[in-house]
Protein backbone atom coordinates (compact mmCIF):
# COMPACT_ATOMS: atom_id res chain seq x y z
CA UNK A 1 0.00 0.00 0.00
CA UNK A 2 2.85 2.40 0.85
CA UNK A 3 4.50 1.68 -2.50
CA UNK A 4 1.22 2.34 -4.31
CA UNK A 5 0.70 5.65 -2.50
CA UNK A 6 4.27 6.74 -3.21
CA UNK A 7 3.89 5.79 -6.87
CA UNK A 8 0.70 7.83 -7.19
CA UNK A 9 2.32 10.81 -5.44
CA UNK A 10 5.37 10.55 -7.71
CA UNK A 11 3.15 10.40 -10.78
CA UNK A 12 1.27 13.52 -9.71
CA UNK A 13 4.55 15.34 -9.01
CA UNK A 14 5.89 14.44 -12.47
CA UNK A 15 2.71 15.68 -14.14
CA UNK A 16 2.89 18.99 -12.27
CA UNK A 17 6.60 19.32 -13.11
CA UNK A 18 5.89 18.65 -16.78
CA UNK A 19 3.18 21.31 -16.86
CA UNK A 20 5.47 23.85 -15.16
CA UNK A 21 8.34 23.16 -17.58
CA UNK A 22 6.00 23.46 -20.55
CA UNK A 23 4.62 26.80 -19.33
CA UNK A 24 8.14 28.09 -18.65
CA UNK A 25 9.38 27.21 -22.14
CA UNK A 26 6.25 28.68 -23.72
CA UNK A 27 6.54 31.96 -21.80
CA UNK A 28 10.28 32.15 -22.52
CA UNK A 29 9.63 31.77 -26.24
CA UNK A 30 6.89 34.40 -26.24
CA UNK A 31 9.12 36.80 -24.27
CA UNK A 32 11.82 36.38 -26.90
CA UNK A 33 9.34 37.13 -29.68
CA UNK A 34 8.12 40.23 -27.86
CA UNK A 35 11.65 41.59 -27.53
CA UNK A 36 12.44 41.13 -31.23
CA UNK A 37 9.06 42.10 -32.72
CA UNK A 38 9.45 45.16 -35.01
CA UNK A 39 7.31 48.23 -34.24
CA UNK A 40 5.37 50.07 -36.93
CA UNK A 41 3.36 53.29 -36.95
CA UNK A 42 -0.21 53.18 -38.25
CA UNK A 43 0.26 55.65 -41.08
CA UNK A 44 0.24 55.95 -44.85
CA UNK A 45 3.49 53.99 -45.21
CA UNK A 46 2.37 50.86 -43.33
CA UNK A 47 0.44 49.31 -46.22
CA UNK A 48 3.39 49.63 -48.61
CA UNK A 49 5.69 48.06 -46.00
CA UNK A 50 3.45 44.98 -45.79
CA UNK A 51 3.00 44.86 -49.58
CA UNK A 52 6.76 44.56 -50.05
CA UNK A 53 6.86 41.35 -48.01
CA UNK A 54 6.92 38.13 -50.04
CA UNK A 55 3.87 36.74 -48.23
CA UNK A 56 2.12 40.13 -47.96
CA UNK A 57 2.36 39.73 -44.20
CA UNK A 58 4.64 40.23 -41.19
CA UNK A 59 4.51 37.22 -38.81
CA UNK A 60 5.12 39.25 -35.64
CA UNK A 61 4.66 43.02 -35.51
CA UNK A 62 3.82 45.74 -32.98
CA UNK A 63 1.31 48.51 -33.66
CA UNK A 64 -0.40 51.12 -31.46
CA UNK A 65 -3.71 52.87 -31.90
CA UNK A 66 -7.11 53.80 -30.55
CA UNK A 67 -9.91 51.22 -30.39
CA UNK A 68 -12.47 52.31 -32.97
CA UNK A 69 -15.64 50.29 -33.74
CA UNK A 70 -16.44 49.49 -37.35
CA UNK A 71 -20.11 50.44 -37.15
CA UNK A 72 -22.35 51.24 -34.19
CA UNK A 73 -20.56 50.36 -30.90
CA UNK A 74 -22.01 47.84 -28.46
CA UNK A 75 -23.87 49.12 -25.41
CA UNK A 76 -23.32 47.51 -22.04
CA UNK A 77 -26.40 45.49 -21.07
CA UNK A 78 -25.96 46.27 -17.36
CA UNK A 79 -24.43 49.77 -17.58
CA UNK A 80 -26.05 51.42 -20.64
CA UNK A 81 -23.80 54.49 -20.44
CA UNK A 82 -20.76 52.34 -21.34
CA UNK A 83 -20.00 51.48 -24.98
CA UNK A 84 -17.31 49.31 -26.51
CA UNK A 85 -16.41 46.63 -29.03
CA UNK A 86 -16.34 43.56 -26.77
CA UNK A 87 -18.70 42.55 -23.96
CA UNK A 88 -18.27 39.59 -21.58
CA UNK A 89 -20.93 38.73 -18.98
CA UNK A 90 -20.16 36.05 -16.38
CA UNK A 91 -22.24 34.38 -13.68
CA UNK A 92 -20.25 32.77 -10.84
CA UNK A 93 -21.41 30.65 -7.92
CA UNK A 94 -19.49 31.13 -4.67
CA UNK A 95 -19.68 28.12 -2.39
CA UNK A 96 -17.83 26.16 0.25
CA UNK A 97 -17.14 22.46 -0.16
CA UNK A 98 -15.65 19.76 2.01
CA UNK A 99 -12.40 18.31 0.69
CA UNK A 100 -10.87 14.86 1.16
CA UNK A 101 -9.20 16.11 4.33
CA UNK A 102 -12.57 17.01 5.83
CA UNK A 103 -11.80 20.74 5.79
CA UNK A 104 -14.25 23.21 4.26
CA UNK A 105 -12.79 25.37 1.48
CA UNK A 106 -14.18 28.26 -0.54
CA UNK A 107 -14.69 27.72 -4.27
CA UNK A 108 -15.85 29.81 -7.20
CA UNK A 109 -17.60 28.05 -10.10
CA UNK A 110 -18.42 29.61 -13.46
CA UNK A 111 -22.09 28.93 -14.17
CA UNK A 112 -22.54 30.93 -17.37
CA UNK A 113 -20.51 33.07 -19.75
CA UNK A 114 -21.79 35.06 -22.71
CA UNK A 115 -19.81 37.20 -25.12
CA UNK A 116 -20.74 39.80 -27.68
CA UNK A 117 -18.25 41.36 -30.06
CA UNK A 118 -18.15 43.52 -33.14
CA UNK A 119 -15.50 44.35 -35.75
CA UNK A 120 -13.07 47.05 -34.66
CA UNK A 121 -9.76 48.53 -35.64
CA UNK A 122 -6.85 50.40 -34.14
CA UNK A 123 -6.72 53.87 -35.63
CA UNK A 124 -4.19 56.65 -35.76
CA UNK A 125 -5.76 59.71 -37.37
CA UNK A 126 -7.22 58.59 -40.74
CA UNK A 127 -5.38 55.23 -40.91
CA UNK A 128 -6.45 51.97 -39.27
CA UNK A 129 -5.73 48.25 -38.85
CA UNK A 130 -8.56 45.80 -38.16
CA UNK A 131 -8.06 43.48 -35.17
CA UNK A 132 -9.26 39.92 -35.86
CA UNK A 133 -10.20 37.11 -33.44
CA UNK A 134 -9.70 39.02 -30.19
CA UNK A 135 -11.75 36.39 -28.28
CA UNK A 136 -8.95 33.86 -28.84
CA UNK A 137 -6.94 35.76 -26.22
CA UNK A 138 -5.62 33.49 -23.48
CA UNK A 139 -5.52 36.55 -21.20
CA UNK A 140 -7.91 39.36 -21.98
CA UNK A 141 -7.65 42.29 -19.56
CA UNK A 142 -10.69 44.52 -20.00
CA UNK A 143 -12.64 46.96 -17.83
CA UNK A 144 -15.03 45.50 -15.25
CA UNK A 145 -17.99 47.87 -15.58
CA UNK A 146 -20.43 45.89 -13.41
CA UNK A 147 -19.86 43.64 -10.39
CA UNK A 148 -22.76 42.52 -8.19
CA UNK A 149 -22.75 39.86 -5.46
CA UNK A 150 -25.96 38.49 -3.96
CA UNK A 151 -25.51 36.32 -0.85
CA UNK A 152 -27.65 33.20 -0.67
CA UNK A 153 -30.45 32.91 1.86
CA UNK A 154 -30.27 29.34 3.16
CA UNK A 155 -32.92 27.57 5.17
CA UNK A 156 -32.23 25.08 7.95
CA UNK A 157 -32.83 22.27 5.45
CA UNK A 158 -30.25 23.78 3.08
CA UNK A 159 -27.65 23.85 5.86
CA UNK A 160 -28.36 20.22 6.78
CA UNK A 161 -28.34 19.09 3.15
CA UNK A 162 -25.13 21.04 2.50
CA UNK A 163 -23.44 19.41 5.48
CA UNK A 164 -24.15 15.89 4.22
CA UNK A 165 -23.60 16.65 0.52
CA UNK A 166 -20.36 18.50 1.22
CA UNK A 167 -21.34 21.58 -0.81
CA UNK A 168 -22.99 24.76 0.49
CA UNK A 169 -23.79 27.80 -1.65
CA UNK A 170 -22.70 31.23 -0.38
CA UNK A 171 -23.87 33.54 -3.14
CA UNK A 172 -24.08 34.46 -6.83
CA UNK A 173 -21.81 37.02 -8.51
CA UNK A 174 -22.60 38.74 -11.81
CA UNK A 175 -19.90 40.66 -13.68
CA UNK A 176 -19.70 42.46 -16.99
CA UNK A 177 -16.43 43.31 -18.75
CA UNK A 178 -16.10 45.66 -21.70
CA UNK A 179 -13.29 46.61 -24.06
CA UNK A 180 -14.17 50.29 -24.26
CA UNK A 181 -14.37 52.41 -27.35
CA UNK A 182 -11.47 54.87 -27.35
CA UNK A 183 -9.06 52.66 -25.37
CA UNK A 184 -5.44 52.92 -26.48
CA UNK A 185 -3.95 49.52 -27.35
CA UNK A 186 -0.58 48.13 -28.27
CA UNK A 187 -1.27 45.09 -30.45
CA UNK A 188 1.29 42.42 -31.23
CA UNK A 189 0.51 39.75 -33.80
CA UNK A 190 0.49 38.82 -37.46
CA UNK A 191 0.06 41.89 -39.63
CA UNK A 192 -1.24 41.12 -43.12
CA UNK A 193 -2.81 42.67 -46.17
CA UNK A 194 -6.38 41.51 -46.83
CA UNK A 195 -7.42 42.88 -50.19
CA UNK A 196 -6.85 46.60 -49.88
CA UNK A 197 -6.99 46.77 -46.07
CA UNK A 198 -4.67 45.85 -43.22
CA UNK A 199 -5.57 43.52 -40.39
CA UNK A 200 -3.87 41.91 -37.41
CA UNK A 201 -4.65 38.44 -36.09
CA UNK A 202 -3.06 35.80 -33.81
CA UNK A 203 0.43 34.97 -35.01
CA UNK A 204 1.37 31.35 -35.82
CA UNK A 205 4.70 32.00 -34.08
CA UNK A 206 3.22 32.39 -30.60
CA UNK A 207 0.58 34.16 -28.60
CA UNK A 208 -0.25 37.71 -29.52
CA UNK A 209 -0.70 40.24 -26.73
CA UNK A 210 -2.81 43.34 -26.78
CA UNK A 211 -1.57 45.86 -24.25
CA UNK A 212 -4.06 48.43 -23.08
CA UNK A 213 -2.31 51.65 -22.15
CA UNK A 214 -4.99 53.45 -20.10
CA UNK A 215 -3.53 52.25 -17.73
CA UNK A 216 -1.14 49.63 -19.15
CA UNK A 217 -2.80 46.21 -19.22
CA UNK A 218 -2.18 42.96 -21.04
CA UNK A 219 -4.37 40.63 -23.07
CA UNK A 220 -2.75 37.57 -24.63
CA UNK A 221 -4.36 36.30 -27.82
Amino acid sequence: MDILNESVALGVDLIILGICVREYMYNKRVAGLLKTAPQYNIDGDLKSIVERQQTKSIPYAVIRGTVTPIGVPLRSSLVPSVSGVLQIVKLHEHRISRGFSGLWMEQCKLLHKSTNEMPFELRSQEHGVEIVDVLSAAVLDVDVVYDSYEPSTLSAFDHIFGFFSGVRQKGIQTTEEVLREGSFLTAIGKLELDGNSLRMQPSPEGSDPLKKERPARLAVL
